[in-house]
């Protein structure tokens, strides 16, 4: 801090109600409400004191909060195959999505069984078949079987792609990412309307792919 004023006399500076203050000053302010409560009674850690307001503030915003449980970007390395590159090396290394992948589900704690509506780049008409596979969703060469069987469909056990994705909706490039997580908060909330899905709806997977060789996944969960 600086000066000499405390760290106390900062948070009560923070959420002096006579500064004028937007939403995200409102936000700081009452988190530093929050934590001059919890220095007052010394009652608990202050990750545990954390952990409760970000619970509280989450069920303000949303009756059914949506928590981001992971975020992966891998970016493609010598020997992973890509569709513009002008050769194809003689040693093959995994996917930038496969990797990203599987990332994402690490820091989750989650794995590829454990989802139940997935959006899946698709922007060629192979991509979504590649990438069912190189996100675990499936083994290579079950995407046939998967697919005739109607498991991804709305009805089926693993929805892909519930709003169109990519092939529907267009590819404004970044703007993609944040549609499907959007899609998925939507389908794990029960607020799809007519695209919601029939089975369970508690765990979401995301991901995306762009030339010359970037993916980023995500999971989220209720």
């Amino acid at each position: 801090m600086t000066g000499n004023m405390s760290h106390a006399g900062f948070y009560r500076a923070a959420i002096d109600p006579g500064i004028p203050h937007d939403g995200f000053s409102h936000g700081l302010q009452e988190f530093c409400a929050a934590r001059i409560r919890h220095r007052g009674s010394r009652t608990a850690p202050s990750s545990i004191s954390s952990d409760r307001w970000r619970h509280q503030r989450a069920k303000s915003l949303a009756h059914t909060p949506i928590r981001l449980r992971s975020v992966a970007f891998r970016t493609r390395r010598f020997g992973s195959f890509e569709v513009f590159s002008p050769s194809i090396p003689i040693e093959s290394a995994p996917s930038p999505t496969a990797e990203a992948a599987a990332a994402a589900f690490e820091q989750a704690g989650i794995g590829p069984e454990d989802i139940d509506v997935a959006q899946l780049q698709d922007t060629e008409s192979g991509a979504e078949v590649m990438h069912l596979a190189e996100t675990g969703l499936c083994q290579h060469g079950e995407q046939e079987s998967l697919i005739q069987s109607g498991a991804t469909r709305l009805d089926g056990p693993l929805p892909i792609n519930t709003d169109g994705g990519c092939l529907a909706n267009g590819e404004p490039i970044g703007a993609s990412g944040l549609r499907q997580v959007h899609e998925v908060v939507l389908q794990l909330r029960g607020e799809a309307g007519e695209r919601q899905i029939a089975g369970p709806h508690r765990v979401g997977f995301t991901q995306v792919y762009g030339a010359p060789g970037v993916s980023a996944c995500t999971v989220l969960s209720r």
